[in-house]
């Protein structure tokens, strides 16, 4: 049985976008959120963007949002379809993920939504990444669950009996304890929205309940006071014409040891829960103590089993490395940039005024020539007016924070450090130690002969300096 379901069309609820639907006469209700629109027409209503993409964008918006790229290890339960991965995967900082459903064969039959792509190794991550597909039941605790910071449950409860939630609540918040926990089920207060739904039916075939958004949060006003470690949001997405969610959710979040023990005797009161409301939900279910009652018959845990592992290729230079060739780029986008005559490539075409100021403008050793024509036979890209000897450019060599090397056969650049670093970091996520940079440039200069003339050899090829132009090294 898989515990990953969604709203089928029988129920009027269309899950793909609004331009799959063949035009009708009918004018629809229109309902704009800020993640989707949702139409709803005499015999169906429409989500775009599909209302599982609103939920896994809202999932992962959520942990990006609380992670900050700390959290590594994601447990996704009732993950039958895989379709959350391609979601978790994008997730700075995540480099394990396990995947769990009951439904073996259905995770095998999809299980190409977790492969490494082509590109994935020729596009390498900057960190590892290893994801576990597991046949489990998510009412128990195995070892590979432990450890993680992030536990999704996306559409999965309303899958499974209700007296078999205590279990699944133990696992989850007693045993696992992570430090955060998105629930997401349907709402049953937004059926009414849903054309020609009849009233004690369910949107699914094999959801065992729907809840309104009451019974939802006073379920998981059971699981903060049973914890004592956890505080809760609520929000959802497909947002109906009565402001209420069409799939709702939960956040939960772990405190810390100081934020339980500044939580008031007051606000103890507040989150305890009326035990005659809570009794309303189902006269099966125990929520008292995190104790907990399996399903008739279920007495042993049953053993998850591996079905697949998935180590995906990354980036394994040292971070000094990785600011190394991240110079040497720079350094030749810079040589591109001068030889082009001040016109940068296509990844500074936002920039060229910022560029020009810090190789041109705020540094005055430096200067570009904007008043010529590209000409392969008289080529001038690059003017220094102070510079037009060997000696003096050595001489700028050895005054601190300067760099010296030359643009072509006979005109020299002495950019210095101030302005060469400033084109380094331009846009770039942290910054690079001069002394790095300087280490990395020094093998890519070109050395001079003579009185500022460098001798090329007859069949001399303007190409760029990467190529094998006749550029000396």
């Amino acid at each position: 049985m898989s515990f990953n379901g969604a709203a089928p069309a029988s129920l009027g609820v269309n899950n793909g976008g609004a331009l799959a639907r063949e035009q009708k006469a009918e004018n629809p209700k229109v309902v704009d959120s800020g993640s989707g629109t949702l139409f709803i027409y005499d015999d169906a209503i429409v989500f775009s963007p599909p209302l599982y993409r609103q939920r896994y964008e809202m999932v992962k918006s959520k942990i990006k949002e609380v992670s900050n790229g700390t959290f590594m290890k994601v447990v996704d339960m009732g993950s039958a379809e895989l379709g959350f991965f391609k979601y978790l995967r994008e997730i700075p900082g995540i480099r394990e993920v396990v995947l769990v459903d009951k439904d073996g064969q259905k995770m095998q039959d999809n299980e190409y939504k977790i492969k490494p792509f082509t590109s994935d190794h020729l596009m390498l991550r900057s960190n590892p990444l290893t994801v576990r597909m597991v046949c489990g039941d998510v009412r128990f605790c195995d070892p590979i669950l432990l450890g993680a910071e992030v536990v999704t449950m996306i559409e999965l409860i309303e899958h499974m009996q209700e007296w078999d939630l205590p279990a699944l609540v133990n696992c989850v918040f007693h045993r696992m304890r992570p430090k955060l926990v998105i629930i997401t089920t349907p709402n049953a207060d937004f059926n009414k929205h849903i054309p020609k739904f009849i009233p004690g039916t369910f949107r699914h075939w094999d959801h065992k309940f729907e809840w309104t958004s009451k019974e939802f949060q006073m379920w998981c006003q059971s699981i903060i006071q049973t914890t004592g470690s956890y505080t809760v949001e609520y929000s959802g997405c497909g947002l109906g014409p009565d402001g209420d969610y069409c799939s709702q959710a939960a956040f939960f979040f772990r405190m810390t040891t100081d934020e339980e023990e500044a939580l008031s005797f007051s606000m103890n009161n507040y989150l305890r829960l009326n035990t005659e409301d809570m009794s309303k939900l189902s006269p099966n279910t125990n929520y008292s103590n995190g104790g907990y009652i399996l399903s008739p018959g279920i007495t042993e845990p049953s053993a998850f089993k591996m079905l697949a592992k998935y180590i995906y290729p990354y980036d394994r230079r040292t971070q000094s490395e990785k600011d190394r060739d991240h110079a040497i780029a720079q350094f030749h986008s810079l040589l591109r940039y001068l030889r082009e005559g001040g016109s940068p490539d296509s990844s500074y075409i936002e920039c060229q005024d910022e560029a020009k100021e810090l190789i041109g403008g705020r540094n005055q050793t430096a200067n570009l020539n904007s008043d010529f024509e590209f000409n392969k036979e008289e080529p001038v890209f690059f003017r220094v007016n102070h510079a037009e000897r060997e000696e003096d450019i050595s001489q700028k060599v050895l005054e601190e924070n300067e760099h010296a090397f030359t643009i072509i056969a006979n005109k020299y650049a002495v950019i210095s450090m101030v302005a060469l670093s400033a084109w380094v970091n331009l846009g770039h996520d942290h910054t690079i130690e001069t002394s790095i940079i300087r280490l990395a440039v020094e093998e890519e200069c070109f050395e001079v002969e003579g009185e500022g003339i460098m001798n090329p050899s007859e069949n001399w090829d303007w190409g760029p300096p990467d190529s094998d132009s006749g550029w000396e090294s």
